[in-house]
């Protein structure tokens, strides 16, 4: 296909890092390309003369409208694109765009601008909408010493409206070294000062330093400018719902929560579709512990979806973060399959978004639905990046939960790792002489790696062998994960309770619930008594526990039913921990013991829950249809231990 009949007009200085990139993705798109240099001093201009660009030089005047102007002059095609050095093309088909080249009733469309906060892996930013594709027309013209624009000379020309395009440009000028390395607030505030002396009541110019104090968190000074604008700008203004966006969040964040809410109720009625006001107004709802309210505005926000096509907008909102923070609210109201189902929505949407697959991880582990999590990581392994496998995989060991490792197993891992996991899988199959040969194989290829010694040590335990696990600390290399061992086998060949840091116990019970190492955990349990961390467990950690032997958990009961609330120190996340392992064995906590719990964890909901259970429990004795709801005692653990 021939090349379009456009012509690129950019303006650039010292812009070598970001020049070639924004170049290659406009070849077989743009028939000419326009740089105006305003004093390169780098190697930007050998970059545009190697894409055959036709340079003018131009002295800097702080005015960026009248440089863009100076490129437009010299552009010969019958449409002009224009692009920042630190943009690109994010994949334009020549096919879509000549279909709105040929509509004679358009003289220019807005195109999404996806403004890149942060870099790979989880890319966070916020879009926006800018007139950047346009006739060539000698009166469309740019406006504005800064934040300048076209899109006032082209509504001067039609009386129809800008459309807006489905073409995206990304722009990787916000992110923070790009902001720190041009010193773009200083800039800014300086272009903006000169201007506002000429022009002292320009809302757009008011609007850009408001935005500038907003930018570096100085709320108080940008309300100053925010609030007098939305009270005199018309309803068409194209940059009014980015200000109602930013004014109620400045007041929230000045603690005017009451005036915030207002302001978002007056911009939902002048933009009912704009879904981060919406889930603006989730936040101020939830901050007050309104979940009911909350949920009802994120629902609100999810109807609207994706509408980062014709507002600012951040990335997510409408669809996967929103989904992720209906379930969080979910949670809050106690409706943890609600919570669930937006999670794996959250997923479905964006398979790379971390939140979502850490909320979803613990809550299927406890609710017993690791067959669905499973599901969605075989549908998702080859999208799983190093930081998604490094959440997933010690979460899915600790639960020792092999449905969820399988699908693991065929992602994407680096060799020894690969290996490393496969070992374990194996030792949890039972097949054991196979780990441990795998294992030490993995020793002998690599030495320093503490991890398969780590595992070696923790199965010693497994097989209540503590001579061969001091053996296998004695030949560890010096390392961060070597210490809190030394410290648990010391503690164990002692024999002596003492206090241990949460740290080290956390650490070591990690290892030895992966390798099943039952009798030792409860025997340190015995150990570092009234030490022993469960409120600062990992959720995943806390299901491995509750999968141990029936005997065993028996065991660890008795320990608890000779303890009295009233006396010895239990925190709550223990009496939780405990109830819910006996109702799991089918053993129940005596009334009174429960009631003394309550008594000195009065204020905690999980606690009152718990409770209510087991009188619930109690009256199904005596009838059996009473129904068990959707929140089983398990969940409540959510209330008091760490995700993943």
């Amino acid at each position: 296909m021939p090349l379009l009949d456009i012509s690129l007009c950019m303006i650039v200085k010292n812009e070598d890092l970001h020049l070639d990139r924004c170049l290659s993705s406009v070849q077989g798109i743009v028939s000419e390309i326009i740089i105006a240099d305003t004093g390169s001093t780098d190697h930007s201009l050998s970059i545009a003369k190697r894409y055959g660009a036709h340079l003018i030089h131009l002295p800097w005047e702080n005015d960026f409208a009248k440089a863009r102007n100076a490129a437009l002059q010299e552009a010969s095609c019958s449409w002009i694109l224009v692009l920042d050095a630190d943009e690109e093309l994010d994949a334009w088909k020549p096919d879509e765009i000549l279909t709105l080249l040929q509509d004679e009733n358009v003289y220019g469309y807005y195109l999404q601008i996806v403004n890149f906060l942060s870099d790979l892996p989880e890319r966070e930013f916020v879009t926006d909408a800018a007139c950047r594709l346009f006739r060539n027309d000698p009166r469309i013209q740019f406006r504005g010493k800064i934040h300048e624009d076209v899109a006032q000379s082209i509504m001067e020309l039609s009386s129809a409206s800008i459309p807006f395009s489905s073409l995206r440009i990304n722009h990787f000028g916000y992110m923070h070294q790009e902001i720190v390395r041009k010193d773009k607030n200083s800039r800014n505030f300086n272009i903006i000062a000169q201007a506002l002396i000429e022009q002292p009541e320009d809302p757009m110019l008011n609007y850009a330093l408001g935005t500038e104090y907003y930018q570096i968190e100085r709320y108080e000074q940008a309300l100053k400018l925010f609030i007098p604008l939305i009270k005199k700008l018309p309803n068409n203004t194209g940059y009014l719902s980015d200000l109602y966006m930013k004014t109620a969040y400045a007041l929230h964040m000045t603690q005017q929560l009451d005036e915030s809410e207002r302001l978002l109720d007056q911009g939902l009625s002048l933009f009912p579709d704009f879904s981060d006001l919406h889930e603006a107004k989730a936040f101020l709802l939830m901050e007050r512990l309104e979940y009911l309210k909350a949920y009802e505005s994120l629902q609100l926000a999810i109807q609207s979806g994706d509408i980062s096509y014709k507002y600012t907008s951040t990335s997510g909102c409408g669809t996967y973060r929103t989904h992720t923070l209906a379930g969080y609210v979910c949670e809050k109201r106690w409706l943890y399959q609600e919570a669930l189902e937006h999670y794996f929505q959250a997923i479905t949407l964006d398979p790379s978004y971390l939140q979502a697959w850490l909320k979803s991880i613990s809550l299927c582990l406890l609710s017993g639905q690791t067959q669905r999590l499973a599901e969605h990581l075989e549908n998702n392994a080859s999208l799983l990046t190093p930081r998604h496998l490094a959440l997933l995989t010690p979460a899915f060991l600790n639960a020792r939960c092999l449905e969820c490792l399988e699908p693991l197993l065929a992602a994407v891992l680096p060799n020894e790792q690969a290996l490393l996991l496969r070992s374990i899988y194996i030792w949890l199959l039972n097949d054991r002489s196979k780990a441990i040969h795998s294992l030490e194989q993995l020793h002998i290829k690599n030495n320093n790696d503490p991890l398969p010694l780590s595992y070696l040590w923790a199965i010693a335990w497994a097989q209540s062998d503590g001579t061969a696990a001091r053996k296998v600390l004695e030949v560890m290399p010096a390392n961060p994960l070597h210490s809190p061992l030394v410290e648990i086998q010391e503690l164990l060949d002692e024999g002596v309770i003492k206090t241990i840091p949460t740290t080290s116990l956390i650490h070591a019970i990690q290892f030895l619930t992966q390798a099943g190492a039952w009798e030792t955990i409860i025997r340190i349990y015995q150990l570092s008594l009234n030490n022993f961390p469960f409120s600062q467990m990992p959720q995943s950690l806390i299901c491995g526990l509750l999968k141990a032997p029936v005997n065993v958990k028996q065991q660890w009961i008795s320990f608890i039913k000779a303890k009295s609330p009233a006396t010895d120190f239990i925190h709550a996340a223990d009496a939780v921990f405990f109830a819910v392992m006996a109702q799991i064995c089918g053993e129940t906590l005596s009334t009174a013991w429960m009631q003394e719990v309550l008594q000195k964890h009065a204020h905690n909901s999980a606690t009152t829950t718990l409770l209510a259970y087991h009188y619930l429990k109690t009256g199904r004795k005596q009838e059996p249809s009473i129904p068990t709801g959707s929140l089983e005692p398990t969940l409540l653990l959510r209330s008091f231990f760490k995700e993943a």
